[in-house]
């Protein structure tokens, strides 16, 4: 059992014990897939695998909270932004923007990229180099598109 799989484990236990239902219901979600995860692989899941499976988890519900915020749900869009601050407990920190620009700029300096038609190479090196880190590859799209275009002038 992996490091996130037991503390998914104690934790819900533990709200099992208080009656906190909305967690202990966020917490039987994870634990299941983090199970299903494991019993498909038939071995036990690395840390790296269980931090996927809770991103794509997190992926779900903050489609979700944008459809529910749409079309007017208000009784929806705190249970999604519940389970969403829940899961997010379990990954590690995100990578902000002083932590990336640094390794745009670098990548853009040894690839010598002048501009958006570079952008398909800088952006598959820069994910290369945050692979293993939590990060926004939307937002890293944004802040390399707007590198470049700087570069362009």
């Amino acid at each position: 059992m992996g490091e996130i799989s037991r503390r998914v484990e104690q934790d819900w236990k533990d709200a099992l014990r208080a009656h906190r239902r909305d967690e202990v219901n966020v917490l039987r979600l994870i634990r299941t897939e983090l199970q299903y995860a494991a019993k498909d692989k038939q071995a036990e899941l690395t840390e790296a695998e269980e931090v996927a499976i809770l991103e794509r988890m997190l992926k779900k519900r903050r489609e979700a909270l944008e459809m529910y915020r749409q079309g007017g749900r208000p009784d929806m869009i705190a249970q999604e932004e519940t389970e969403i601050a829940i899961i997010e407990r379990y990954l590690p920190r995100s990578l902000g923007r002083d932590e990336i620009l640094p390794i745009i700029e670098e990548v853009i300096r040894q690839t010598g990229a002048r501009g958006p038609r570079d952008f398909g190479r800088v952006m598959g090196l820069v994910m290369q180099r945050l692979k293993g880190h939590r990060v926004d590859g939307a937002q890293v799209r944004v802040w390399v598109e707007e590198r470049l275009a700087q570069g362009d002038r």
